[in-house]
């Protein structure tokens, strides 16, 4: 197929990692306590870039 320049049309299925372990690098400072009482005490962002 190489060859031949062709392509399959089905795509590849993908495995998905399943969580439950807390990477060490990037501890939870907030440990999931949302409770803010003043503005600007927690900040949020998402730091998600997409190639392509």
């Amino acid at each position: 197929m190489k060859e031949l320049g062709l392509v399959s049309c089905q795509q590849p299925t993908h495995r998905y990692k399943r969580g439950g372990h807390e990477h060490v690098a990037i501890p939870n400072y907030l440990e999931r306590q949302f409770s803010v009482t003043e503005p600007n005490q927690v900040w949020s962002v998402c730091d998600l870039y997409l190639d392509g």
